[in-house]
């Protein structure tokens, strides 16, 4: 928003009306007086302050004026436009609705200094929630106030003194950009900073798992209008894997089966991003958004395990009976490596057949509370049977 006064003089020997129109609706009259103050304040200026001359902001704006009378008439321009110079022509007519003044006000948007980008990738149509963290100058506790430019997205600061918004996502490939304003002021007239944040959004992909088992997902990869050489990259690939992994061919007009191979091991919704990339010419042909939720499976028996403060592994056996007519191979598996080691990772075991799991607890497992699951995986990674131990 920018302040800006009108200055006019009643030039005849006795009192006068006058009626002040303008046909900018990005224009307002402040006749607050305790508003004009602050913006006064604000603005740096120091003209003289004229107290209850008008009533209301609407047109056209009543004036009384005694003879030989000047004033400052104040004024708030403020809008969201994108062109960049604007024109626009105030009036002060008298009581017999002739002009006595004519104004002509010209704006010329300046550049706007972005303090800080942000860039997010997001699943089509969905909302996007974020909170973003704020640097102990942008203002005092309590004090920090944010706006949006586009109506559309929700924001505002919550009790940690961070902004934080919440934005609908458009259809894929396609993206929205808006601009956050943080102000210390309470009109919220000058920004302290501005922030520009951008929503790219992807196609979605909805996967679901049980946490120790492996879920496999196709998706189909369109030919573009050459022949290109391209490879698969997951943004976390030690969570999500792509299949194949290696650079292939893509032919035009022709439809690829890529796989997506998801093996989680904690509970809960992510996103994952898939990006499709030309080796060549180093550009991304396609890109997935991968939504994930993963749940626990059935715990068949679980073990109670008393917290020690041994500085020493300890020994663990748990029973598994093969429940198939034929002899199977199972791989074993946990939610938390870092505190449980396998004696053997792969069983070899005959139908109806019972072998000892042997487990090996390190000292830190012992320290302290944990549940760890234990998962018996076919040769699939899908799990036969989970055990829990549950130390504490």
């Amino acid at each position: 928003a920018t302040y800006f006064e009108v200055h006019y003089r009643n030039t005849a020997s006795s009192t006068q009306e006058f009626y002040l129109s303008w046909d900018a609706p990005d224009i307002r009259l402040v006749y607050d007086m305790t508003e004009c103050k602050a913006l006064k304040s604000l603005f740096n200026m120091t003209t003289p302050l004229d107290a209850d001359v008008f009533t209301s902001s609407s047109q056209p704006a009543k004036l009384t004026l005694r003879a030989n009378e000047d004033i400052y008439i104040p004024f708030v321009y403020s809008s969201n436009a994108t062109k960049e110079e604007f024109t626009y022509t105030m009036k002060i007519m008298n009581q017999q609705n002739s002009p006595v003044q004519l104004i002509k006000l010209h704006f010329k948007q300046q550049r706007q200094i972005i303090h800080e980008r942000y860039m997010f990738y997001e699943p089509e149509n969905t909302f996007a929630k974020h909170t973003l963290p704020v640097s102990q100058t942008a203002g005092k506790p309590g004090k920090l106030r944010v706006r949006c430019s586009e109506e559309s997205v929700l924001c505002g600061v919550d009790s940690n003194n961070q902004v934080f918004f919440k934005a609908p996502v458009p259809g894929s490939t396609d993206k929205i950009t808006f601009l956050l304003l943080l102000y210390v002021d309470e009109l919220c007239y000058r920004p302290y900073q501005i922030w520009e944040v951008e929503l790219y959004s992807l196609k979605r992909v909805d996967m679901s798992a049980v946490v120790g088992s492996r879920s496999r997902f196709p998706v189909i990869l369109r030919g573009t209008d050459t022949t290109r050489c391209v490879t698969c990259y997951s943004s976390t690939p030690n969570k999500l894997q792509v299949e194949p992994d290696r650079e292939f061919m893509l032919l035009p007009s022709t439809i690829q089966e890529v796989k997506l191979l998801f093996e989680p091991n904690e509970t809960g919704v992510a996103n994952y991003m898939v990006n499709v990339v030309d080796t060549k010419n180093k550009v991304i042909v396609e890109q997935w958004m991968i939504h994930t939720s993963a749940s626990l499976p059935v715990v068949s028996k679980t073990y109670d395990i008393p917290i020690s403060s041994t500085l020493v592994a300890v020994n663990k056996n748990i029973s598994f009976t093969n429940p198939y007519t034929t002899t199977k191979t199972f791989r074993l598996k946990t939610n938390k490596p870092e505190l449980v080691q396998f004696k053997e990772e792969e069983l070899s075991v005959p139908s109806k057949e019972s072998v000892n799991i042997g487990l090996v607890l390190t000292p830190i497992s012992l320290a302290q509370s944990n549940y760890i699951l234990v998962f018996v995986n076919d040769v699939d990674h899908k799990c036969e049977e989970c055990f829990a131990l549950r130390i504490g």
